[in-house]
């Protein structure tokens, strides 16, 4: 198959079975969604041929972490990302004032990681995925 298909929800599981595809997102202190969303995003990838999850973490202080961790143990061929671990409180601390929060080196730093996803996700299309962007999760 060439090509992403837009089908309606009716059509959706039996052509999904033909298809393989790629959920991805950054996310920074979405422990709510996460512990919410994960799970049913196996679900539904697991209706296609083969699914991967890609992400992003972008210094989280909430337990998202701790819960990509644990999803990744028990998903180890679906769970894919990296975590930003270079700050002692968040990638704000790049910043010299709170009310500056999009200063140049967070800017930067933001870009790398939408960077790094996006790599991820060309990799994943490499393999014949249907990339599908969950964009930020959480607080950015």
């Amino acid at each position: 198959m060439d090509a992403c298909l837009d089908v309606r929800a009716v059509h959706a599981e039996p052509i999904a079975a033909e298809y393989d595809v790629a959920f991805s997102f950054v996310v920074h202190n979405g422990a709510v969604y996460l512990d919410k969303s994960l799970g049913e995003l196996v679900s539904i990838g697991r209706q296609f041929r083969r699914f991967w999850i890609f992400y992003v973490e972008n210094d989280s202080t909430d337990g998202t972490q701790l819960i990509l961790t644990k999803f990744g143990a028990a998903h180890p061929d679906t769970l894919h990302g990296e975590m930003l671990r270079n700050f002692a409180n968040s990638s704000l601390s790049l910043c010299r004032s709170a009310k500056h929060r999009n200063c140049a080196a967070r800017v930067a730093l933001l870009a790398a990681l939408s960077s790094a996803l996006l790599t991820m996700r060309y990799e994943a299309t490499r393999l014949g995925a249907c990339s599908l962007s969950l964009t930020w999760i959480g607080s950015n």
